[in-house]
């Protein structure tokens, strides 16, 4: 544990939180901006965007699916095994 992640802060009254998980909170919240990012604004989003409503038409734009599906899963593995 780092030195500095020891204190206790009080975020609300009558609340005491330590810095460690005001981190981990931090964290988890820049995690989910960077996965809402990647989703919305990026070529990578868009083709899972769509290989999820229409499986059909982006595989006959030539995009594999399978292998889409299984980048996404690969990354949400990697993620979940991340605090491990």
């Amino acid at each position: 544990m780092p030195a500095g992640a020891v204190g206790i802060r009080h975020p609300a009254a009558g609340s005491r939180l330590p810095d460690v998980r005001l981190l981990v909170i931090a964290l988890g919240l820049a995690a989910a901006a960077g996965l809402f990012a990647m989703i919305h604004w990026t070529r990578v989003g868009m083709l899972v965007r769509a290989g999820a409503t229409h499986r059909q038409m982006v595989r006959a734009l030539g995009v594999n699916v399978a292998l889409l599906y299984t980048a996404v899963f690969g990354f949400g593995a990697l993620i979940a095994g991340l605090p491990a």
